[in-house]
């Protein structure tokens, strides 16, 4: 949804330059390569390109006007131009008044880890009660969560929105803009603190969602998590926790660990308790589709379609990817990202599975003093997991191969992918099954399609 061309420079508390139809742009694009007749185009800096330099790109291929900060020196007289002194802070105006127009509940999730499949899972089961906006992949940063709102409608029922953070104030931002009902707290983990210097400050960090919510609202919050005390004392609004202790709200019992098959388990809201099947694998995932159950109760009132739901849901790829290839072989592709709680998770599934285990691992970013440490103790829970042939990428990841070494573990380190697949192709054995994991820019999903398309 965005509003009359003639409209957004009060809006984004610009000027007009040039001559702006009086039309509504058909949507907002970031990227000139993807405009289409109709666009705004929205000239953001970048850390490789600025969006200004192909403010004339974007024109000729039929945007309708563009949003600047300076004006490029290479367009013609009068073209449509809408001029601000920052066209990151405009886009999220943009968002907040596309927010303001809408009658759609939100709800915001955030996290360590889980943030993403939680996401998808709340927003299929919510689908069942009316039409949901879900912000695709990781749209979670100052220019996805714009983005997303300017896709809401006026048919949209129900948004689920992801934030992501890499450093404080971030998530405070993105919750000024989205006006939460319900925030989701999935876990606290030890992503980015390299960054932030420690677990206390990345909680701090994600508890910027909690004084969004209003006080009809819902914070969900995991009992399990150690910093879940601190957290529930930052509310301000009633409290839902989720998790295994007895003491969760909504939790699982009688949990069947399924393996690659998923998990079976009773799912207790409240006083109810429903029978659950979930093809998602590994317990991690059981932790997901609590919280997602938790949001979807708070926020509907109902627990109609909760297990019909959960039984159909659908992973995403590169998270616990599940590959068949040839010679009985099973690759876990969990190449998307890495912090030391989901490889512990990913680990943890991987020990479940019957078969020769082999884990392709690549260095786990943004950790700072706490890198080497880390490292040797993914090592160790490898060695604990029974993996028997670790293939290590990257320096840091050398470290966890060096102490799974001392354990009895079959070790080998190489530089790149490339050579990570090749040894694999040399290696594997009928009836391996092989976790690759790693932080996103180690790029280890070559891996996977090196072993997808082996001769």
């Amino acid at each position: 949804m965005l509003p009359n061309l003639t409209d957004i420079p009060e809006i984004v508390k610009g000027q007009a330059q040039g001559r702006l139809p009086a039309l509504t742009p058909r949507e907002a694009c970031t990227d000139s390569r993807l405009v289409h007749p109709g666009a705004l185009f929205l000239a953001l800096p970048g850390e490789r390109f600025d969006g200004h330099d192909f403010v004339r790109a974007a024109l000729d291929q039929g945007a309708v006007a563009a949003l600047v900060s300076r004006i490029p020196p290479d367009l013609p007289p009068g073209a449509p131009l809408i001029l601000v002194e920052d066209t990151l802070v405009a886009y999220g105006q943009l968002g907040a008044w596309a927010r303001q127009q809408s009658s759609a509940r939100i709800l915001a999730l955030t996290g360590s880890a889980g943030k993403t499949t939680t996401k998808r899972l709340l927003g299929e089961l919510l689908s069942q009660q009316g039409p949901t906006l879900v912000a695709p992949g990781t749209e979670n940063n100052e220019i996805g969560v714009p983005r997303a709102l300017l896709d809401l409608g006026p048919q949209h029922r129900y948004a689920v929105l992801e934030f992501g953070m890499r450093g404080p104030g971030e998530i405070a931002y993105l919750a000024r803009l989205t006006s939460p009902e319900v925030g989701v707290i999935t876990n606290i983990g030890s992503s980015h603190v390299g960054r932030l210097g420690g677990r206390e400050a990345i909680a701090k960090c994600k508890a910027e969602l909690l004084p969004a919510l209003p006080p009809s609202g819902h914070a969900l919050l995991n009992r399990d998590d150690f910093f879940f005390g601190l957290l529930q004392e930052l509310a301000r609004c009633p409290v839902v926790s989720f998790g295994l202790s007895p003491e969760a709200e909504v939790r699982a019992e009688e949990i069947v660990n399924l393996a690659l098959e998923g998990s079976r388990f009773t799912l207790c809201l409240g006083e109810e308790r429903l029978p659950i099947e979930l093809p998602l694998p590994g317990m991690h995932n059981v932790l997901n589709a609590l919280a997602a159950s938790a949001a979807y109760w708070v926020i509907t009132g109902s627990t109609q379609g909760l297990r019909e739901g959960l039984a159909c849901a659908s992973g995403e790829p590169m998270r616990n990817e599940i590959l068949r290839l040839p010679g009985s072989v099973t690759v876990i592709n969990d190449a998307y990202n890495a912090s030391p709680p989901s490889v512990a998770a990913a680990l943890a599934l991987l020990s479940s599975i019957a078969g020769r285990k082999v884990f392709v691992f690549g260095d786990m970013l943004e950790l700072g003093q706490f890198a080497e440490s880390e490292h040797r103790e993914v090592g160790r829970l490898a060695a604990q997991g029974g993996v028997s042939w670790l293939v290590a990428v990257g320096e840091n990841a050398a470290l966890t191969a060096a102490t799974a070494a001392e354990a009895g573990v079959a070790t080998t380190i190489v530089t790149s992918p490339e050579e990570a697949a090749s040894a694999l192709r040399e290696g594997l054995q009928r009836g391996d099954v092989v976790l690759v994991k790693a932080s996103r820019r180690m790029g280890l999903e070559q891996v996977v399609e090196g072993l997808r398309h082996a001769d």
